[in-house]
């Protein structure tokens, strides 16, 4: 989701500040929480979920132990279950739906401010001399 980011949650992410970070109208970024819950965003789009959701797993991989159980006759499908004895904190959702929606940059309301590398601000050498 896309949201409202100040100058110094940018930071506290570890994000330099430059020129080619995208601003918002009325001061502030456009931040994006790598959770996904909208897919109808403009800056969202199936190939960059897939892309997400890899990454996601193979950086934060769980990697409990766990174990095969029978729950049939091995002729039966399905006839195994895997269990864990070990813990798994879930974070709690819906304060992290909450806020971000608190925050989130709706369209007709917020316009992102042009880049460094729009031509029509930017005049070129020969308009210069």
């Amino acid at each position: 989701m896309n949201f409202k980011a100040t100058k110094e949650e940018l930071l506290q992410a570890n994000i330099d500040i430059d020129d080619k970070i995208v601003r918002v109208s009325g001061g502030g970024y456009v931040g994006v929480l790598s959770a996904i819950s909208d897919f109808d965003d403009e800056l969202t789009g199936s190939a960059h979920c897939i892309e997400y959701i890899r990454r996601t797993i193979m950086c934060h991989a769980d990697v409990s132990v766990y174990a095969a159980t029978w729950i049939a006759d091995s002729h039966e499908k399905p006839n195994k279950d895997l269990i864990s004895g070990g813990e798994r904190e879930c974070v709690n959702w819906d304060v992290i739906d909450t806020w971000s929606r608190s925050r989130a940059l709706k369209k007709k309301v917020y316009k992102v401010k042009p880049g460094p590398f729009e031509k029509d601000l930017h005049p070129s050498e020969s308009d210069v001399s």
